[in-house]
């Protein structure tokens, strides 16, 4: 159906994950795709108050990634190589892109559409980034009202692509 939430501690999806339709999926664990993930127009949720890892052996792409656990020091980490999503939130908590612990040739994370941080968000960047083959790709605009944070020396790398004019934009927040 359309419309419905599920709500689950941890996914380690070793077969075909599939969400049909216009559905939310709440996480409060750890998320690993090591096989084939298909998302429709779904959103994925990290909730809780538990820091999480998003791992796995195979690329992922999400249709709506969201953020939103219970206070600002909760995290997220990206351990994998991979990910793709057409939207990118992070309403509440702390995403943080890092080099997973093989650290592959290919490290990307891709957003097709926007990135939105509200003030309460952070977008926390540690990938060893380089202009060859690392990259945060963004199609769409970037809007931070909360922080972004790259502590990845001397090459944070952020590739705005796809059609159109973008925007970056930025709040009073002056770690951002």
């Amino acid at each position: 159906g359309a419309g419905g939430t599920a709500v689950c501690r941890t996914i380690i999806n070793n077969g075909t994950l599939t969400i049909t339709g216009t559905n939310n999926l709440d996480v409060y664990g750890d998320w690993a795709n090591n096989s084939s993930f298909v998302f429709n127009t779904s959103s994925i949720t990290f909730r809780g108050s538990a820091n999480n890892t998003l791992a796995g052996t195979t690329a992922t792409t999400f249709y709506s990634l969201i953020i939103n656990k219970v206070a600002t020091a909760n995290t997220v980490t990206s351990t994998t190589s991979v990910f793709t999503t057409t939207n990118l939130t992070i309403t509440q908590g702390n995403l943080v892109l890092t080099n997973p612990p093989a650290t592959p040739i290919n490290v990307r994370y891709v957003v097709t559409g926007n990135i939105s941080v509200p003030a309460a968000g952070i977008l926390t960047d540690n990938v060893n980034w380089d202009a060859n083959s690392h990259l945060l790709s963004v199609g769409g605009n970037i809007d931070i009202d909360g922080i972004f944070n790259y502590n990845s020396g001397n090459l944070p790398h952020v590739n705005m692509n796809g059609a159109g004019n973008k925007t970056v934009r930025t709040g009073s927040d002056p770690l951002s």
